[in-house]
């Protein structure tokens, strides 16, 4: 079983391009190569994504441990904050062997915005 030990978060602005790195630890005394597929989720539907999945394939040397950055699209929301969590499955040949949930509640802030185009005088 690989070992999940941290992912850490700082609040977004909805909307936003965000990176989140994921410490994986191979506890075996072979190398394995896994799926990861990073997500958020709401706490209330842990296996519904809010968000597009990224899921990456690496490989963790024997006794030994990888980080492994994920490029996470902030969901757009349509209220003033909303709480959601990371959510990252991991499997092996298509196996499910575990899916971690983050211990840290990701904070979202609606952000304002506005576009226009040019003024027309009548």
């Amino acid at each position: 079983m690989i070992k999940v030990q941290q992912i850490t978060y700082v609040d977004f602005e909805d909307g936003t391009l965000q990176a989140a790195r994921v410490k994986f630890i191979n506890p075996k005394k072979a190398a394995i190569t896994y799926v990861g597929t990073f997500y958020l989720a709401n706490p209330a539907a842990l296996t519904v994504p809010v968000n597009t999945p990224v899921a990456k394939e690496f490989t963790v040397q024997a006794e030994s441990f990888k980080n492994e950055d994920y490029d996470v699209q902030i969901p757009l929301i349509a209220v003033e904050q909303k709480e959601f969590v990371a959510c990252v499955e991991i499997k092996v040949a298509d196996t499910p062997i575990v899916t971690f949930v983050g211990s840290k509640i990701v904070r979202v802030t609606f952000a304002p915005s506005v576009e226009w185009g040019d003024i027309t005088w009548l």
